[in-house]
Protein backbone atom coordinates (compact mmCIF):
# COMPACT_ATOMS: atom_id res chain seq x y z
CA UNK A 1 0.00 0.00 0.00
CA UNK A 2 1.45 3.81 -1.35
CA UNK A 3 1.18 6.11 1.34
CA UNK A 4 0.12 9.92 0.16
CA UNK A 5 3.24 12.27 0.10
CA UNK A 6 2.42 14.97 2.27
CA UNK A 7 2.63 18.72 1.02
CA UNK A 8 4.44 19.35 4.25
CA UNK A 9 4.18 21.93 6.36
CA UNK A 10 1.92 24.81 5.85
CA UNK A 11 4.03 28.82 5.50
CA UNK A 12 1.81 29.40 8.37
CA UNK A 13 3.01 25.77 10.51
CA UNK A 14 6.43 27.15 9.11
CA UNK A 15 6.50 30.82 11.10
CA UNK A 16 5.43 29.34 13.93
CA UNK A 17 1.65 29.51 14.04
CA UNK A 18 -1.09 32.07 15.20
CA UNK A 19 1.34 33.30 18.16
CA UNK A 20 3.91 34.62 15.47
CA UNK A 21 1.43 35.85 13.03
CA UNK A 22 -0.09 37.78 15.83
CA UNK A 23 3.19 39.07 16.82
CA UNK A 24 3.69 40.78 13.41
CA UNK A 25 0.54 42.12 13.03
CA UNK A 26 0.87 43.80 16.60
CA UNK A 27 4.55 45.56 15.37
CA UNK A 28 2.92 45.76 11.99
CA UNK A 29 -0.39 47.88 12.95
CA UNK A 30 1.97 49.77 15.35
CA UNK A 31 3.95 50.98 12.70
CA UNK A 32 0.47 51.71 11.12
CA UNK A 33 -1.67 53.86 13.28
CA UNK A 34 1.47 55.69 14.09
CA UNK A 35 2.41 56.18 10.32
CA UNK A 36 1.73 60.09 9.13
CA UNK A 37 -0.45 59.06 5.93
CA UNK A 38 -1.27 54.98 6.30
CA UNK A 39 -2.47 56.08 10.03
CA UNK A 40 -5.25 58.12 8.79
CA UNK A 41 -7.07 55.63 7.14
CA UNK A 42 -7.48 53.75 11.01
CA UNK A 43 -9.39 57.10 12.94
CA UNK A 44 -11.39 55.83 15.09
CA UNK A 45 -11.00 51.79 14.26
CA UNK A 46 -9.69 49.57 16.89
CA UNK A 47 -6.59 48.56 16.09
CA UNK A 48 -6.77 44.90 18.45
CA UNK A 49 -10.06 44.32 16.50
CA UNK A 50 -7.73 45.11 13.12
CA UNK A 51 -5.07 43.10 14.42
CA UNK A 52 -7.46 40.19 14.89
CA UNK A 53 -8.96 40.22 11.14
CA UNK A 54 -5.42 40.64 9.55
CA UNK A 55 -4.14 37.65 12.10
CA UNK A 56 -7.46 35.54 10.63
CA UNK A 57 -7.37 36.35 6.86
CA UNK A 58 -3.68 35.77 6.83
CA UNK A 59 -3.66 32.58 8.73
CA UNK A 60 -6.20 31.12 6.20
CA UNK A 61 -4.25 32.62 3.21
CA UNK A 62 -1.13 30.51 5.00
CA UNK A 63 -3.44 27.22 4.91
CA UNK A 64 -5.46 27.02 7.44
CA UNK A 65 -8.99 26.44 6.23
CA UNK A 66 -11.95 28.37 7.94
CA UNK A 67 -9.72 30.71 9.77
CA UNK A 68 -11.36 33.33 8.43
CA UNK A 69 -14.61 34.53 8.66
CA UNK A 70 -14.80 38.75 7.95
CA UNK A 71 -15.45 40.62 4.87
CA UNK A 72 -12.56 39.99 2.48
CA UNK A 73 -10.54 42.72 1.28
CA UNK A 74 -11.78 43.90 -2.05
CA UNK A 75 -14.81 44.47 -0.83
CA UNK A 76 -14.06 45.83 2.63
CA UNK A 77 -11.65 48.56 1.25
CA UNK A 78 -13.38 49.56 -2.12
CA UNK A 79 -14.47 53.43 -0.42
CA UNK A 80 -10.93 53.45 0.04
CA UNK A 81 -8.07 55.51 -2.54
CA UNK A 82 -5.26 53.42 -1.93
CA UNK A 83 -2.31 54.29 -4.65
CA UNK A 84 0.36 52.42 -5.53
CA UNK A 85 2.46 54.54 -3.20
CA UNK A 86 0.52 54.06 -0.42
CA UNK A 87 0.19 50.40 -1.14
CA UNK A 88 4.37 50.82 -1.08
CA UNK A 89 4.29 52.07 2.25
CA UNK A 90 2.06 49.49 3.35
CA UNK A 91 4.53 46.86 2.16
CA UNK A 92 7.60 48.64 3.50
CA UNK A 93 6.16 48.90 7.02
CA UNK A 94 5.41 44.97 6.90
CA UNK A 95 8.67 44.09 5.48
CA UNK A 96 10.08 46.29 8.64
CA UNK A 97 7.56 44.31 11.11
CA UNK A 98 8.36 40.86 9.63
CA UNK A 99 12.36 41.42 10.22
CA UNK A 100 11.77 43.16 13.53
CA UNK A 101 9.93 40.19 14.84
CA UNK A 102 12.89 37.97 13.98
CA UNK A 103 10.98 35.87 10.85
CA UNK A 104 13.66 34.44 8.58
CA UNK A 105 14.36 36.00 5.05
CA UNK A 106 12.85 32.78 3.10
CA UNK A 107 9.51 32.81 5.14
CA UNK A 108 9.06 36.58 4.87
CA UNK A 109 9.68 37.06 1.31
CA UNK A 110 6.34 34.20 1.22
CA UNK A 111 4.36 36.05 3.67
CA UNK A 112 5.09 39.34 2.15
CA UNK A 113 4.28 37.47 -1.42
CA UNK A 114 0.99 36.86 -0.12
CA UNK A 115 0.24 40.50 0.63
CA UNK A 116 1.06 41.48 -2.53
CA UNK A 117 -1.68 39.20 -4.07
CA UNK A 118 -4.10 41.85 -3.10
CA UNK A 119 -2.66 45.15 -4.44
CA UNK A 120 -4.33 44.25 -7.40
CA UNK A 121 -7.67 44.23 -6.17
CA UNK A 122 -7.14 47.25 -3.75
CA UNK A 123 -4.90 49.96 -5.88
CA UNK A 124 -6.96 52.67 -7.48
CA UNK A 125 -5.89 55.53 -9.43
CA UNK A 126 -8.68 57.44 -8.51
CA UNK A 127 -11.39 58.68 -6.38
CA UNK A 128 -13.60 57.48 -9.47
CA UNK A 129 -12.59 54.20 -8.59
CA UNK A 130 -13.93 53.77 -5.49
CA UNK A 131 -17.45 52.79 -3.81
CA UNK A 132 -19.25 53.08 -1.06
CA UNK A 133 -20.49 50.15 0.73
CA UNK A 134 -23.29 51.48 2.00
CA UNK A 135 -25.33 54.51 1.89
CA UNK A 136 -24.04 56.17 4.96
CA UNK A 137 -20.43 55.48 3.78
CA UNK A 138 -18.06 57.95 3.15
CA UNK A 139 -15.40 57.83 0.30
CA UNK A 140 -11.87 57.88 2.04
CA UNK A 141 -9.54 59.68 0.23
CA UNK A 142 -6.55 61.08 2.63
CA UNK A 143 -3.88 63.14 0.72
CA UNK A 144 -0.16 62.40 1.36
CA UNK A 145 0.79 64.71 4.06
CA UNK A 146 3.69 66.98 3.01
CA UNK A 147 6.77 66.04 4.87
Amino acid sequence: MRMAMSAGPTLFERIGGRPVLERVNRIFYDKVYAHPWLGQFFAGVDQRAVERKQSDLTSQAMGVPGAFHGTYPLPGHKHMLITKELYAVRMQLKAEALREAGIAEDLAEEWLAIDRSFERALVKSSPEECEKRHAADRILVIPKPST
